[in-house]
């Protein structure tokens, strides 16, 4: 061999190497916002979850202002912010909850709704 094969062997070496780093790194990247967008999802269920799950009476628009994201949702997510909104459906006869998260690494938000029963409280 060469001294130009040998530094030519290493030089390939080299980009290859180079590449797979790369390759690791974007995977763990995409790996990381997957999961993070999978945190989103489950926390913003167990909001909508949590607040629909109060006596019809007591789920209203003012609460719904009132409602937050507990701490350490917020410090999981930095930049994440929380939208309730509360409106009364005629037939059947509910409310109508939506809750929005926006993540600052997503364009849109993320969207859930769910409906309570108006006028039928919950039996033990």
């Amino acid at each position: 061999m060469t001294i130009l094969e040998v530094t030519l062997s290493a030089a390939a070496l080299a980009i290859v190497a180079v590449s797979v780093v790369q390759a690791t790194v974007g995977l763990d990247r995409a790996r990381v916002a997957s999961d993070r967008l999978d945190y989103a999802s489950r926390e913003l269920e167990n909001s909508l979850k949590q607040f629909t799950s109060q006596p019809p009476s007591e789920v209203t628009q003012a609460a719904a202002d009132q409602w937050k994201l507990p701490a350490e949702v917020a410090r999981e997510l930095p930049g994440a912010q929380l939208r309730t909104m509360v409106a009364s459906e005629d037939q059947p006869a509910s409310k109508r909850v939506t809750m929005e998260l926006q993540l600052s690494t997503l364009r849109r938000p993320l969207v859930l709704t769910r409906w309570v029963p108006v006028g039928q409280e919950e039996q033990p």
